[in-house]
């Protein structure tokens, strides 16, 4: 175990040593540096998810590790309701009032006066914008 976290030390060390680098305008570039961390994630939650059913089972009740308190948590109960009709109804419903709304907000940004069919005023949502983000995936 003690060999483990001399690896996980060392490349801990590593890596902060490359993003140094980055800073400095030495050795890879940051995108690369990206991609070599996002594969080193994937690599960790597979590993992560190997040992996740047997680390469940030496919990047992809460524990306390390495000056961590470790606890379990059971998983959530999630109700599916796709098949049932008056809900598909009502999803629609939400759907046509969504894209009606959304519609209003971006008629608005054009400087367009918005009202409904009957001329009532639309409720405008609230906008919130994502962070940019970065995907990697496998060339073809």
């Amino acid at each position: 175990m003690e060999t483990i976290k001399t690896n996980i030390d060392n490349l801990e060390y590593a890596i902060s040593e490359k993003i140094v680098n980055i800073q400095e305008g030495e050795e890879l570039g940051a995108l690369e540096l990206y991609h070599v961390l996002n594969k080193l994630q994937k690599s960790i939650k597979s590993l992560q998810e190997e040992v996740k059913t047997n680390a469940i089972v030496e919990i047992g009740n809460d524990v306390v590790l390495k000056g961590y308190d470790v606890k379990m948590k059971n998983g959530a109960t999630r109700y599916i309701f796709t098949g049932i009709k008056r809900h598909q109804e009502l999803q629609k419903q939400v759907k046509d009032f969504e894209a009606m709304s959304k519609q209003a907000y971006l008629s608005m940004q054009k400087g367009m006066q918005v009202a409904s069919e009957d001329g009532e005023e639309i409720e405008l949502p609230k906008v919130m914008r994502n962070a940019d983000s970065i995907s990697i995936t496998l060339a073809k």
